[in-house]
């Protein structure tokens, strides 16, 4: 069974001789609905924030990696250019 807000407060229980305060069962349940309200929400908001974080750091891996390639090629270029003017020096 799902709880919702208006599923607690709404909740009802059958009455016997001895049983619990009916105001006082109603109060807490109130009491019970509010937080669980205020909880739901806040989940809902962390999600949501969640979400926006998953799509950033998605974005920083897309960029890490294309930063990672260029210096890969930077690096390339450079021992390349490095090993042909060392033959240039060696055929002179």
């Amino acid at each position: 069974m799902k709880f919702s807000p208006l599923s607690i407060k709404q909740q009802e229980f059958s009455k016997s001789m001895r049983g619990y305060e009916t105001e006082e069962v109603q109060a807490f349940l109130e009491k019970l609905a509010d937080e669980f309200d205020n909880l739901y929400k806040e989940n809902e908001k962390l999600k949501r924030e969640l979400d926006e974080l998953n799509i950033k750091v998605a974005e920083y891996k897309r960029i890490e990696k294309n930063l990672q390639d260029t210096l890969l090629k930077a690096q390339d270029s450079t021992s390349r250019t490095m090993e042909s003017s060392k033959n240039k020096l060696t055929s002179w």
